[in-house]
């Protein structure tokens, strides 16, 4: 791909991105985004339709969350999804997931996390502020474990997500889909049964203590989005 510097540039180490800000030009007039149908193949991205999430064996690509409960190890949909993903993979080498709180769970449904402050009302994107909705027709909260965006409108995610404990069809196309569990249910079992009190917050805290990349389709590709317009919806 085409080597681009952008207004805020990714060093891309072991452990995934490391963002930070630069004033610089893109000779192309836009970052360089991976073409959908050459992701799978090029990018060594697992597409919703890949056999891998079937078998007993995690997928290489994959993001593992550490918490209090257990280890929650996520496959991302790099290649329908590139706009959140970038935006998630991005925080998590940076840092910002590290000491998260679940501040807000409802059985059943979901546990939401994501924010800094821990309050649910804090958080930004990579970018800064906030970004577009992302829809994919493959990408669907349709399962246990689905990882999705939390919103309060139409395009407005930031860095919050949440893991559903259901299929939640009437979230589809509200909500931006961009990954699911694919080892680690014991742990999500765990989360569900804390004891929850006032506003849906668990009485027991739980963090995401740290975060392992384990494989990252962008930092192969040396792929630096310095805006989410950049990536074709």
């Amino acid at each position: 791909g085409a080597q681009c510097q952008a207004n805020w540039h990714v060093n891309w180490t072991k452990r995934g991105p490391r963002a930070t800000r630069a004033a610089a030009t893109c000779s192309r007039g836009a970052a360089a985004v991976p073409p959908r149908r050459r992701c799978d193949t090029r990018c060594n991205v697992i597409s919703r339709r890949s056999p891998s999430r079937d078998r007993a064996t995690p997928p290489a690509m994959a993001v593992t969350l550490h918490t209090g409960v257990g280890d929650l190890k996520l496959e991302l949909f790099c290649d329908t999804a590139p706009r959140c993903s970038f935006n998630f993979l991005a925080l998590c080498a940076s840092g910002k997931y590290d000491g998260c709180l679940f501040h807000r769970l409802l059985p059943g449904f979901m546990v939401q996390t994501g924010d800094p402050t821990g309050t649910g009302k804090g958080g930004a994107s990579i970018w800064g502020g906030m970004f577009p909705d992302e829809f994919h027709p493959d990408n669907a909260h349709d399962r246990r474990g689905v990882v999705s965006m939390a919103n309060k409108g139409p395009d407005t995610n930031r860095s919050q997500f949440f893991l559903t404990f259901d299929a939640q069809p009437h979230l589809n196309d509200k909500y931006s889909v961009f990954g699911h569990l694919v080892d680690g249910l014991d742990a999500l079992d765990a989360l569900e049964k804390l004891p929850v009190g006032k506003k849906n917050r668990p009485t027991t805290e739980v963090f995401i203590d740290s975060v392992t990349i384990h494989a990252n389709p962008f930092a192969e590709r040396d792929i630096v989005l310095r805006s989410p317009h950049d990536v074709p919806g």
